[in-house]
């Protein structure tokens, strides 16, 4: 079929229709044609697309895909597409636990193919196995040390080599490290900058072009609340999730019109290893703290609400504008008693 003469099926409804299931329903609404060359804000009323991504007809999900995006390009956001996640894939590094490995089971859930990035092979096999169990999903596994400078351009090559357009990228990846001046370990702070921004900052170039030339996709990027204040102990740590809150919002500026979201995730302190990792064992066990189910769900709900950074949890959200009030001496030497490493008996 010519690409010039092809024709898609949809259907006009109010505006704040906002439909739940994939199946079209025909006889609710008045079904006619329209050329996708003539698809135009000014010509084209809010819209639903009725299309199926599934995978028991491959043959037509290819073509349904192209023009469905197509159409969402063209419309700007004005239209609400139905399985838009279905036979996509997104690339997860820092997949094998936590937040990381959450965002994979919540995307395999909604039909996505994923690339799991980690350094630990044992754990991604043991993710991959249970998401094909449960959703049939395709994972694609590199084990990587995002420590060292070369993994990046390495994973990028892997993935072209295996032939998989990325639609979304997930910067998971990254560590903590809490320590007093005195008895800094520097190659665990260069290690921890080459993580949380080098690698980073090399992934996100590595694939957004991509995404822009196609006309749609989404970055999110993992900050943190610590993004907004300098941190006494781990001021390396906060400065690397402030640079990456900065540079994806910048970003997210500049791909807005292209159909591309890029999203700063900044989660308080959460249910996972982090803090163990990071040197303040039990830490977490003394503070208020969310699951990594409920981070996940509210940066999926950002990023398609396309925002530039969202602060998950409405306390976190309050802190994270308190600070900026506040007398800047105030909110650093209020943060000492947060990390302060205990004195040696």
């Amino acid at each position: 079929m010519d690409a010039s003469s092809r024709k898609l099926l949809i259907f006009p409804i109010p505006s704040v229709y906002k439909p739940k299931r994939t199946v079209c329903e025909p006889t609710r609404f008045c079904c006619r044609e329209i050329d996708l060359q003539q698809l135009s804000l000014e010509t084209t009323p809010r819209f639903v697309l009725h299309f199926s991504l599934t995978r028991t007809d491959p043959g037509h999900s290819e073509f349904f895909r192209e023009v469905a995006l197509t159409a969402l390009t063209r419309l700007s956001g004005r239209l609400y597409v139905i399985s838009a996640y279905a036979d996509q894939w997104a690339l997860i590094t820092g997949a094998s636990s936590g937040i990381g490995a959450e965002f994979a089971r919540r995307l395999a859930s909604r039909g996505m193919h994923l690339i799991l990035i980690a350094r630990r092979k044992d754990l991604l096999e043991q993710l991959a196995v249970e998401l094909h169990t449960a959703h049939g999903t395709k994972c694609e596994i590199i084990v990587s040390d995002l420590s060292d400078p070369a993994q990046p351009a390495a994973i990028a090559e892997e993935v072209a080599r295996r032939q998989i357009n990325v639609e979304l990228l997930i910067n998971n990846a990254g560590f903590g490290y809490v320590s007093e001046i005195e008895t800094v370990d520097l190659p665990r702070v260069e290690e921890m900058i080459q993580v949380n921004i080098t690698a980073l900052t090399k992934l996100t170039y590595r694939f957004l072009g991509g995404m822009m030339q196609r006309g749609h996709g989404g970055v999110i990027n993992t900050s943190s609340v610590a993004a907004f204040q300098p941190v006494a102990y781990m001021g390396a740590y906060a400065a690397s999730k402030a640079y990456v809150l900065h540079f994806s919002e910048a970003l997210w500026a500049e791909a807005r019109e292209s159909g591309v979201t890029v999203l700063a995730l900044c989660p308080g302190p959460t249910r996972t290893d982090f803090f163990d990792v990071a040197g303040a064992k039990g830490w977490l066990t003394k503070k208020r703290s969310q699951s990594a189910e409920e981070v996940v769900r509210i940066a999926i709900r950002a990023l398609e609400k396309k925002k530039q950074y969202v602060v998950c949890g409405w306390i976190n959200y309050i802190l994270s504008l308190a600070v900026r009030l506040a007398n800047r001496r105030t909110v650093v030497r209020e943060s000492m008693k947060f990390f302060r490493p205990a004195k040696a008996k």
